[in-house]
């Protein structure tokens, strides 16, 4: 079974070091559980979001997310976070 995105980090894979949420509101939650639960986020494994929205400045630490242009050609991605 494959794990969620929070137990990715979880000591129970302790190979993995980072999560790409589908997009930032499922990375977020990811990484405010992770936060409850142990690993140091970035430091023991960073979270990525595909929206671009901004709340993700606003957390702590701040939510690295993928700016995708829709009206840019696939494959044509920014990352506008940190």
């Amino acid at each position: 079974m494959a794990p969620t995105a929070w137990t990715a980090c979880s000591p129970e894979h302790p190979g993995t070091t980072a999560v790409l949420g589908y997009n930032d509101l499922i990375a977020a939650g990811a990484m405010r559980r992770a936060l409850c639960r142990g690993p140091a986020v970035p430091g023991d494994c960073a979270f990525v979001g595909c929206d671009g929205l901004m709340f993700g400045e606003l957390m702590d630490p701040p939510l690295t997310t993928l700016h995708v242009g829709k009206r840019q050609p696939s494959g044509s991605v920014e990352n506008s976070g940190t």
